[in-house]
């Protein structure tokens, strides 16, 4: 996922005040899906720092909890 993103934005003005920068909705599409995928990542950071020095189970061990 190494593509650039371009954006093309339509830019509306109130005078010379900027009110609204509108997208092409595929560009939406494709920064929204950043977004969230930003957002799965500062998640799954943050879970991974908070689990660091917990001790792991092994496979027999969760075969045993799940009552396999």
């Amino acid at each position: 996922m190494n593509e650039l993103l371009e954006i093309n934005p339509q830019i509306i003005k109130n005078g010379k005040k900027i009110e609204f920068a509108v997208l092409p909705y595929n560009e939406f599409i494709k920064m929204k899906e950043l977004a969230e995928d930003y957002l799965d990542l500062m998640i799954l950071r943050e879970a991974k720092s908070i689990d660091e020095n917990k001790i792991g189970k092994t496979p027999e061990e969760l075969l045993l909890e799940l009552g396999n």
